[in-house]
């Protein structure tokens, strides 16, 4: 599509093999994953770790740490100065709790545009974690592979004997994901595989967001284009070409045809906010998870659905929050 044209990202795989085992948490493993990446590259980077938050340091407009994990005010547009990060965890989906040599510990990682020169970085981060331990046991393990997606398959592109990534860029666009649309599409199905948490505002009055548990097409297709356009703008050179109005007005007339949703109800202590009394504020990461199908003039939709696949939808995507499938 050719109004989504300025829109990349990357797509890498990391599997990590214990040294003994890795105990991790039955649902939130992203939780586990996110807050492990972001501790472990601020013990390497942080000269200031006094301060519990970034936006006091003067060194965070240059830190690396803090323009992946913490970033703020990187445009002059009043409405993203709230700044989302340029990454998505997508972890884990079964259910084991024990990991080992036999069953070792992968997850995905989605670097936006230019964000994916913060691969480094991750890396880096991961071999630190490696040694200090990840999961309920603060299980140890090393970087076993890294994959690069290439819209086909998994690319190794990790020597584990020498530790060396190879340089070499793996960009995903729109049109790499929509090579075979079926031209008649009418029906199709999305499964919210993680809690998704989104806010739709009727009344366009200032407070008057409240979050949505049975969305309808419009309200999916809404956050796409404001998280898609946000992230164009950050980090990858613009915002979209697209008549907002008018693709939102379209989706107005989709139709749901079914609904299998529940609320999943999860919160977590906050490490980059704090309550009144000075502690970690509480984050609720509720949201609905299941099936909607959705019937209707559904192709020019196809290439926004499926790009979200990828970067997720709603809040906390960099827990892993927000993801689905679209299933035909």
């Amino acid at each position: 599509m050719e109004g989504l044209s300025k829109f990349y990202f990357s797509l890498y795989r990391f599997t990590l093999l214990p040294e003994d085992k890795i105990l991790m948490p039955i649902n939130n493993k992203g939780n586990v994953i996110r807050g492990a990446l972001g501790d472990g590259l601020k013990s390497i980077v942080c000269v200031n770790r006094a301060l519990r938050l970034c936006q006091g340091c003067a060194l965070a407009p240059s830190c690396c740490y803090s323009l992946i994990f913490s970033p703020s005010n990187l445009v002059d547009i009043k409405r993203i100065r709230t700044t989302q990060r340029g990454f998505v965890i997508k972890p884990p989906l079964d259910k084991t709790e024990v990991y080992n040599t036999s069953k070792p510990l992968v997850f995905d990682l989605v670097l936006i545009g230019s964000h994916g020169a913060s691969l480094p970085w991750f890396i880096v981060a991961l071999s630190r974690i490696g040694n200090r331990g990840i999961g309920i046991n603060k299980g140890k393990f090393w970087i076993e592979d890294i994959e690069a997606w290439d819209a086909k398959d998994f690319v190794s592109i990790y020597d584990r004997n020498s530790r060396m990534v190879e340089n070499r860029a793996f960009v995903l666009r729109a049109d790499d994901l929509t090579q075979k649309m079926d031209q008649n599409l009418r029906e199709l199905t999305i499964t919210f595989l993680t809690p998704t948490r989104i806010k739709y505002n009727e009344s366009g009055l200032k407070g008057g967001s409240s979050v949505v548990k049975d969305p309808e097409f419009h309200h999916i297709i809404r956050r796409l284009i404001d998280r898609l356009n946000a992230l164009s703008i950050l980090y990858c050179g613009g915002s979209l070409d697209i008549d907002n109005k008018m693709v939102i007005s379209d989706a107005m007339g989709i139709e749901k045809k079914a609904s299998e949703l529940s609320w999943y109800h999860r919160t977590r202590k906050s490490s980059t906010s704090l309550d009144r009394q000075g502690g970690k504020a509480i984050h609720h990461q509720s949201g609905f998870v299941g099936k909607i199908t959705f019937r209707g003039n559904l192709l020019s939709f196809l290439p926004f659905l499926l790009l979200g696949q990828y970067i997720h939808i709603g809040e906390d995507t960099t827990f892993g929050h927000g993801w689905y499938r679209v299933e035909f």
